[in-house]
């Protein structure tokens, strides 16, 4: 068994665990097609489900989401029902995409 102090404090390990959790996405944009891509996991791709005619989600097999098209996003994107939204909105605020909630 390892003693306390071998392990340190949990505010040491915190950080990290925190980053383990987090959700690393790409984003790529298209100013000629205006429309913008979201990747969120590199798995192959299964099946898409389009949530209106300006947003689709596509999945892996076990229904992982592995990314997000976003069409004619110089308008603004509603996040309302986006898998990931609050994941999703931070990375189109920094991009400086309107957000539509």
């Amino acid at each position: 068994m390892l003693k306390k102090a071998a392990l340190g404090s949990l505010s040491q390990w915190w950080p990290w665990i925190k980053l383990a959790s987090m959700v690393v996405m790409r984003y790529k944009y298209d100013p000629q097609a205006d429309c913008a891509y979201i990747l969120v996991k590199d798995l192959p791709h299964a099946y898409s489900k389009e949530l209106d005619e300006t947003r689709i989600v596509d999945y892996a097999k076990d229904g992982t989401v592995i990314g997000v098209e976003l069409l004619y996003i110089s308008a603004g994107v509603d996040v309302s029902d986006l898998p990931l939204q609050p994941q999703i909105t931070k990375l189109l605020q920094k991009n400086k995409v309107k957000i539509f909630a």
